[in-house]
């Protein structure tokens, strides 16, 4: 990264776009900031576009902000419901999404994320609900979701252990009344 903004700061920006074309996913974020704070936002959209569509995670959350910040926000919409739908474990999707569905109005929608069991949507409705005066639903809403979380751990085998351990008194099977851990 150091090198990239050395690039910037002594204004070779071509040799910037260079690295760039070359597949170097910091020098293309480095250009697409700099195109966009020099008013060539086409170009840096263009560029994100481009580095996203080779699965480039950093380009990919770079263009949903770009594209929010100059009102293309349906786009950025696309592109987060499709990065969430693609990578479950993609915090950023979820919660950007979740943040744009809230600053949009677009509350039924962030509502039926929140009630699919998404716990970013599910903070966001609340932090809204909370905003609007409607602080008991917003309670319950957190409440039922962190139950619901709650309840999907157990549903993993080592927390079925757990639960197997503690019917039995506290004991593992091997007689030790301490957790055994695997990390």
């Amino acid at each position: 990264m150091r090198g990239e903004l050395s690039l910037l700061s002594a204004g070779r920006v071509e040799e910037l776009r260079v690295r760039a074309d070359t597949g170097d996913s910091h020098a293309a974020w480095w250009l697409a900031e700099l195109l966009a704070k020099n008013g060539e936002v086409e170009e840096a959209l263009t560029l994100l576009r481009a580095r996203a569509d080779t699965g480039d995670s950093f380009a990919a959350e770079r263009l949903a902000e770009l594209l929010a910040e100059h009102g293309q926000v349906e786009e950025a919409l696309t592109l987060l419901r499709a990065r969430a739908r693609a990578n479950a474990a993609d915090r950023f999707a979820a919660r950007r999404l979740a943040d744009l569905l809230a600053t949009h109005g677009r509350v039924e929608e962030l509502r039926a994320h929140a009630d699919a069991g998404k716990s970013d949507a599910a903070e966001r409705l609340a932090d809204l609900l909370a905003e609007h005066g409607e602080v008991e639903e917003a309670l319950a809403l957190l409440g039922a979701h962190t139950k619901a979380n709650f309840a999907d751990r157990f549903a993993r085998p080592e927390a079925g252990r757990a639960a197997r351990r503690t019917r039995a008194g506290g004991r593992s099977p091997h007689g030790s009344t301490r957790p055994h851990r695997h990390w």
